[in-house]
């Protein structure tokens, strides 16, 4: 006679194979709760939590509740986004659906003791403002297993300076910033030498004027990718000052000017695209730019990979 089959009987190894085809919340609410050693399985291959791509408050809630409390042993990487999620309307029958809005970032921050995940080596925070990030920041310098810190910050000048740059602990942990500055006009107050990001290799700016980018390049040694807008008001500073900007690992550049001149451009390049191996350029308003001579030379004679 035939000997029948259940899903607990497979192999451990096997059950982790299906695992990876699918989400976290799906093997939970699937699997969970069945026998003791199904829910030690799931429980050592749930090891990436990724909070930013959940669409419904219940999905979001499921994992506060019943999810992350449960992996605070095996839980290596977690993302969390300040998104939209959605909501089942109150009182309507047709289960239309409304955008909620809430501080995703706070309320991991209040409820997760992330210095209790012990395997805990990256974490990701995207959209996050001054205030969330000052909240967190007391529970980040209590991770020590922590190896990889990225951080998507949306806000002021002021705000970025004052709980990002002012942070000693963010500064050491910090390996990603996407930078997204609401007064990208607005100049940087004076920093300290010693307000550097030692372990940063990856930096994306959305907009910065001339000044500014000087000012995170002396902050940044070590990046290995820059993407970055530098742009000018014709009213402000001239282009042809030289700054200095030396990113001697830098190997990944995406750069955009708008409002600035050949002049700036060329000592940019000069000083930063020595080891460059991929490089993309966007410029505007200036025909110079499409000088091929000038190309060729700097190319040449200053960015030999």
């Amino acid at each position: 006679m035939a000997t029948l089959l259940t899903f607990s009987d497979l192999p451990d190894t096997v059950i982790l194979d299906i695992m990876e085809y699918l989400s976290p919340i799906d093997v939970y609410r699937a699997m969970h709760g069945i026998n003791n050693r199904l829910d030690n399985i799931i429980r050592y291959g749930t090891t990436r939590i990724n909070l930013s791509n959940i669409e419904s408050k219940q999905d979001f809630d499921y994992h506060m509740e019943h999810i992350l409390p449960d992996v605070t042993t095996s839980l290596r990487f977690l993302k969390a986004a300040n998104n939209f999620l959605f909501d089942q309307e109150q009182g309507h029958s047709d289960s239309r659906q409304r955008p909620v809005m809430f501080g995703i970032i706070k309320k991991v921050q209040a409820k997760l003791k992330l210095a209790t995940y012990e395997k805990l080596e990256e974490l990701s925070l995207k959209n996050v403002n001054g205030t969330q990030l000052k909240l967190i920041s007391d529970e980040i310098g209590n991770m020590f297993q922590l190896k990889r810190l990225t951080i998507s910050f949306y806000g002021t000048t002021a705000d970025f300076c004052a709980s990002l740059l002012s942070n000693a602990v963010i500064r050491s942990k910090l390996t990603t910033l996407d930078l997204f500055l609401t007064d990208a006009n607005a100049s940087f107050p004076n920093i300290p030498s010693t307000h550097i990001l030692p372990n940063l290799d990856h930096l994306t700016v959305n907009a910065c004027i001339i000044g500014n980018a000087a000012v995170l390049c002396r902050m940044v040694p070590n990046i290995k990718y820059l993407s970055i807008c530098i742009w000018n008001f014709p009213n402000q500073r001239p282009t042809n000052s030289t700054e200095t900007f030396i990113l001697t690992n830098l190997t990944y550049l995406k750069l955009k000017l708008d409002e600035v001149r050949w002049n700036f451009a060329e000592n940019f390049l000069k000083q930063c695209g020595q080891n460059v191996k991929h490089l993309t350029f966007k410029a505007s308003d200036d025909f110079v730019f499409i000088d091929a001579t000038k190309w060729e030379n700097l190319m040449t004679n200053h960015m030999k990979n």
